[in-house]
């Protein structure tokens, strides 16, 4: 929009991606991570956890390459990028994420691990765990730091009910979903029958998520243009929010650090 390229960032929002800074692990790679990582002075990841093939999630996958010294042609920092098994499948079937990703690790830029579903891989103070969502070719992860947890869905979660083991967590980071109704107007934006609405998920399909979890406090990311959501609505949207379901809920926005 006007307003997105006038006033640029947090008015202009880039693609969806999560950095856990304390462990330097980087969570999905959209076209922007270059740019992302740059503008965020991130100049190391140690590790990366990749959640769907979703070309919004991982067309910035040659970020990897940046490792490469161009000077000396050497390899510097090589990053471990995590793939949990059921999301190794659409890698290898869609867009050539899993060829091109085994072209980095034979140029030495990374290391390909396929890891289990429930398996928790251990960096640094971290226990991060991946979670085959209904869609089963997307994982969430569960993060835990001594008696901190995060629940992080970075999309598809539509038809997911989460077991016990995932609820309560101190921090849920979600996608907001596609928003069907205005919440000033109460206007219906999409049409019920809409054939997007058959596989994705709603902000209202959201909104009852979060009240199953019984999170200490939310984040929700991937806001698609569609909804208009500027910076300024997403604060009072924030706010409306927060209050309807008596839990703190923020709406993502790019550099946004999150301490709970």
């Amino acid at each position: 929009c006007d307003e997105a390229i006038e006033r640029g960032r947090p008015y202009a929002r880039t693609g969806p991606s999560v950095f856990l800074h304390e462990a330097n692990v980087l969570f999905d790679t959209p076209e922007e991570a270059k740019q992302q990582l740059t503008e965020s002075r991130i100049s190391k990841v140690d590790a990366a956890f990749y959640s769907h093939w979703h070309p919004d999630h991982t067309m910035g996958r040659r970020v990897w390459e940046s490792h490469h010294e161009c000077i000396s042609f050497t390899i510097k920092d090589k990053t471990t990028v995590y793939i949990p098994e059921n999301v190794k499948p659409s890698f290898e079937e869609r867009l050539d994420n899993w060829g091109h990703l085994k072209y980095l690790e034979s140029s030495g830029y990374i290391e390909v691990k396929v890891i289990k579903d429930r398996q928790p891989i251990v960096i640094g103070d971290y226990e991060i765990t991946p979670i085959k969502l209904a869609e089963d070719y997307v994982s969430a992860f569960w993060i835990r730091e001594e008696d901190k947890t995060t629940l992080l869905v970075m999309d598809e979660h539509m038809g997911w009910a989460p077991d016990v083991e995932f609820m309560s967590p101190d921090l849920a980071i979600l996608p907001m979903g596609i928003l069907t109704i205005c919440p000033w107007t109460k206007r219906r934006l999409v049409p019920e029958d809409h054939p997007l609405m058959k596989f994705e998920a709603s902000f209202q399909d959201t909104l009852e998520l979060i009240q199953i979890l019984k999170p200490g406090k939310v984040v929700l990311l991937h806001i698609e243009e569609s909804a208009q959501i500027s910076f300024e609505k997403g604060k009072e949207l924030s706010e409306m929010t927060s209050n309807e379901l008596n839990v703190r809920v923020d709406f993502a926005f790019d550099q946004m650090k999150i301490d709970f």
